[in-house]
């Protein structure tokens, strides 16, 4: 993307060099593991700030997140280079789909227009709903619904988190993965027979920062995985940044 010509400037940058899924599970894994073992130790985020551009874009609002600490720069990480104490720092860690929904009034607020803000969250909802409503109405009667397992990473897997399983309430589908406790924990790490015993309608591989494209080469890479479901599950890839989580605020 042509972010000058659209005036929108990058303040951070990709400071992996892994390019595999194996190989950035590694990367992220063996930083966990290096900085577990020091006294107050802060894990790095992969997505380091750019000074420079920082200062350039002179902010006055600055929205991040502390629900990952890998994949984007936290509070913590934003307090580090931001010495001016006229710049607000807002940060958002929703976990649930009702919290996404008043992130919205928390970014219209911190902007002066929280009125906006409100009325975007209650169309949203309006939208969400509406959705499941027509889903019910063209699905006619029917005594359960698919099962779906969203995978947010292949090597190895990881099963999703969060927000995911509302959604899929509103797409009328069911969970598949039954041993999530909450809706709201995180994304964890699961072994490909988990995924097998679930027996799946549907799986949908959303990898967490990749676009379609290499959700879908990720997917064809991994195929041999798939194998054991025989051909009793469909599978589908999609935009992880889009449509399931996205390392960013």
């Amino acid at each position: 993307t042509n972010y000058e010509s659209r005036n929108v400037r990058v303040l951070t940058k990709n400071g992996l060099t892994a390019t595999s899924q194996g190989d950035i599970h590694e990367a992220i894994s063996s930083t966990y593991s290096s900085c577990g073992k020091k006294v107050n130790s802060q894990i790095p985020s992969f997505y380091p700030l750019l000074q420079d551009q920082l200062d350039l874009a002179r902010p006055n609002i600055i929205f991040t997140q502390d629900l990952c600490e890998v994949c984007a720069p936290t509070t913590k990480d934003i307090k580090k280079v931001v010495n001016d104490e006229e710049i607000t720092i807002v940060s958002m860690q929703p976990t649930t789909l009702q919290e996404v929904a008043n992130s919205f009034v928390t970014v219209a607020r911190a902007c002066g227009i929280a009125g906006r803000g409100i009325t975007y969250r209650e169309t949203w909802w309006s939208a969400l709903n509406g959705l499941k409503n027509t889903i019910l109405q063209h699905r006619g009667a029917t005594s359960s619904f698919p099962t779906l397992f969203i995978l947010e990473w292949l090597d190895p897997p990881f099963d999703s988190g969060h927000w995911t399983y509302q959604m899929m309430e509103f797409a009328c589908l069911e969970m598949a993965n039954k041993t999530k406790a909450t809706s709201d924990v995180k994304a964890r790490e699961i072994a490909w027979e988990k995924v097998y015993q679930a027996h799946p309608d549907v799986i949908v591989v959303g990898c967490c920062g990749f676009n379609l494209e290499r959700n879908v080469k990720d997917t064809i890479e991994h195929a041999n995985r798939f194998v054991p479901l025989q051909n009793a599950t469909k599978i589908f890839a999609c935009n992880g940044d889009s449509y399931i989580a996205q390392p960013s605020p």
